[in-house]
């Protein structure tokens, strides 16, 4: 059985303010969240995932859902500046990834839901008609109508966020986080086993025009690339000695996490 490992080092001071996950769809969010999951019940503490409409301002929170002082983490598909609903002093994140990956993945991940077979016409009608564009520009900068002044309000969201991490490498972002807050090592069932093929045709076919369309996001990816994504690494050169424990995270069912020792 293929899993994904994030390590963790020892930390004798770890962290306790809250983590606020801002996930942009389809950049191994739920992976990030069943890492945060596997490391608030380390600590005795919770995950909590805040709902969509929430999240997306379509309905206020539930009484006292911020307030709350059990939640280690939150995360969830939220505009930016949700974090600052909650009742204490918090750490804001999220991960970003390539957007021509993540517009493909997208599609394939919902025709798949809808067990709805992925073509090149299908795919058509998907970017002309379904897909929005600057996903991630719109979510971080906390704004449904956006124009380039919208990407530098979320260049400056990401600078102010405590960790940005991107699919392409998690490691370095989830052994920061586990580090920091006195986690255990984690390891994870990965959601593939192995790379779907009409990806690679899809991104063959169409990708000039998926870059066109979410240039944006492109311009948001290469400042983090730049700028933020070394924050990890540079954290992680502080730590040497291992942490103590390892477990194992399993999501079968809906993120219904279940955490166990490795």
């Amino acid at each position: 059985m293929s899993l994904d490992e994030f390590a963790a080092f020892r930390c004798d001071a770890p962290l306790d303010t809250a983590l606020f996950f801002y996930h942009v769809p389809k950049t191994a969010g739920t992976t990030v969240e069943a890492v945060l999951h596997a490391l608030a019940t380390e600590r005795g503490r919770t995950l909590r995932l805040v709902p969509r409409a929430v999240g997306m301002r379509e309905r206020p929170p539930p009484a006292g859902f911020f307030e709350d002082e059990r939640p280690l983490a939150y995360a969830g598909h939220c505009w930016f500046g949700a974090h600052r609903w909650v009742g204490r002093p918090v750490h804001a994140c999220t991960v970003l990834r390539e957007p021509v990956e993540r517009v493909v993945s997208e599609y394939l991940w919902r025709n798949a839901n809808r067990n709805r077979a992925a073509s090149a016409d299908d795919f058509r009608h998907y970017l002309d008609n379904l897909a929005l564009s600057n996903l991630a520009t719109r979510l971080l900068a906390g704004e449904s109508e956006i124009d380039w002044r919208s990407v530098d309000r979320a260049i400056a969201h990401l600078g102010s966020c405590f960790l940005v991490g991107r699919t392409e490498r998690l490691a370095p972002f989830l052994s920061a986080i586990l580090s920091l807050y006195g986690g255990p090592s984690v390891r994870t069932r990965p959601a593939k086993q192995q790379r779907d093929p009409r990806k690679a045709q899809l991104i063959e076919m169409f990708g000039d025009e998926i870059a066109r369309r979410n240039a944006y996001d492109r311009t948001l990816y290469d400042y983090a690339e730049a700028h933020l994504f070394g924050r990890a690494d540079a954290l992680l050169r502080g730590f040497s000695e291992p942490a103590p424990r390892r477990v194992q995270v399993d999501n079968p069912n809906g993120k219904q996490f279940v955490v166990r020792d490795d």
